[in-house]
């Protein structure tokens, strides 16, 4: 949770966790493939350091690649105190991280142990989310952790999970769950005679679960797709649900102790563009309105006594919607799990002491020139960009490895080739003429600086 205790904390995680909680035995949803996509979710681990102890400065965050000094040093600069270890030291050896989430890392190599010889204190492990390993890793070495079993994470993440929590607390929610090619075709020429529907990957992850089918020739491909591999020994199982449309998509935070007590952390609103992240931004006092006369508050406590009742505490991320109608859905997905929206609250509460607000949001870049990270915060301070505490407004920079993550692992022989990356920030304000300039004014920066922004 967010009180301080005397242990020292190592805090890591695997940002696309889901891939790991779904098995390989699972069919999967048409998807380009994007290495250097893949690259930068990996590389995204860093931005964990948002859950150490300032206050005390010795927790450390371990990552799949060593953390950017100058980041690193201009966030214990502006307050935020920990102790980075990378398991990888050099972004250039990623192979030996591949295909491996952090736990099975933390298992394999021996970075645990000489943290364990390097420090005589208490520790306890605080991941992201729990793995298939995460119990093994603190047996091994000795950790305290406080969390539930895997198989309880497992099924309660899964979208089926969710999907059946509406029916459960009578909430209105259309779905079928679909457990062949044959039954997606039948259920989707169904759906497709009044509106377009989704495909949900029952551990699909923002941006790659998701697949909107709106004609039966989309639809025929999709069949074809899982047929074929349900011939070379795949399952299929998906939520198949109306496309719904949306006027706010926002998400709950919430903290669910060992003994089932719940704590509301925040509520915050999210931009998403074509069902992939774009921002995260807090909750207008007109949104919590609506959601107090609705009732929401009450569903989310019945659905954190369900999710207790069937073995699992901790944090908890709901995703929500409003419709265009001003109808409210208030359990769209459950991540139980740290999130992406509880680190945006964590940074308001940092935040919060200089009496400032922020937007939680990324860049995603493409470039082809050598990006030295520390000339990058330069130009960005000399250009009244880069936020310091005693400003009233700025960019403050959450990530570095995200950005440059592909720079550094590309083979040399490319050449002048573009390489994508996403740079992490806050946009720090104090009022919203302030934050319409910033963003303006930093994608101005980015492009004069040789970045294309995507």
């Amino acid at each position: 949770m967010d009180k301080q205790d005397k242990a020292m904390k190592i805090i890591s995680g695997t940002f696309d966790c889901e891939e790991y909680w779904r098995g390989e035995d699972l069919a999967k949803l048409p998807s380009v493939k994007d290495n250097q996509a893949k690259s930068i979710v990996t590389a995204m681990d860093e931005l964990l350091f948002v859950f150490a102890d300032s206050a005390k400065g010795q927790d450390i965050v371990i990552t799949y690649y060593q953390m950017n000094k100058e980041h690193t040093g201009y966030l214990n600069d502006i307050g935020f105190r920990f102790k980075p270890r990378g398991i990888v030291q050099q972004m250039e050896d990623w192979e030996l991280a591949e295909g491996k989430n952090i736990s099975r890392l933390l298992l394999e190599r021996p970075i645990l142990f000489d943290i364990k010889s390097e420090n005589s204190a208490k520790m306890e492990y605080c991941p992201f989310a729990i793995e298939d390993n995460t119990w093994a890793v603190c047996e091994k070495f000795g950790l305290d952790f406080h969390g539930p079993d895997f198989h309880v994470v497992r099924k309660v993440n899964s979208k089926v999970y969710s999907a059946c929590m509406n029916q459960e607390l009578n909430l209105f929610h259309d779905f079928s769950i679909v457990r062949s090619s044959q039954e997606l075709q039948e259920k989707g020429a169904e759906y497709l005679e009044t509106s377009a529907f989704l495909i949900k990957d029952i551990y699909g992850v923002s941006g790659k679960g998701n697949l909107l089918v709106s004609s039966p020739k989309i639809l025929g491909n999709v069949v074809r797709y899982l047929s074929q591999q349900e011939r070379n020994g795949k399952r299929v199982r998906f939520i198949v649900e109306p496309f719904l449309e949306k006027e706010q998509d926002f998400s709950c935070q919430f903290y669910i102790d060992f003994h089932g007590n719940t704590e509301i952390l925040s509520v915050q609103e999210i931009r998403n563009k074509n069902f992939a992240y774009e921002g995260t931004y807090a909750a207008k006092e007109r949104l919590l309105e609506l959601l107090d006369q609705k009732g929401y508050f009450e569903i989310i406590r019945k659905t954190a006594k369900k999710l207790y009742d069937d073995g699992y505490f901790g944090h908890v991320c709901i995703d929500s919607m409003v419709l265009r109608n001003g109808e409210i859905i208030p359990v769209v997905e459950i991540n139980a799990r740290r999130s992406m929206s509880l680190m945006k609250y964590r940074v308001d509460k940092y935040l919060a002491g200089y009496r400032l607000n922020c937007s939680f949001t990324y860049y995603s870049l493409s470039f082809h020139h050598n990006v030295e990270f520390g000339e990058l915060l330069e130009k960005m301070e000399k250009g009244g960009l880069l936020y310091k505490p005693g400003k009233e407004r700025g960019i403050l920079p959450l990530s570095a490895n995200s950005l440059m993550i592909n720079q550094k692992i590309q083979p040399k022989e490319m050449g002048e080739k573009y390489v994508k990356g996403r740079f992490y920030v806050a946009v720090v304000y104090q009022n919203h003429k302030q934050h319409e300039e910033l963003k303006k004014e930093f994608t101005e920066f980015l492009k004069k600086n040789s970045f294309c922004v995507i």
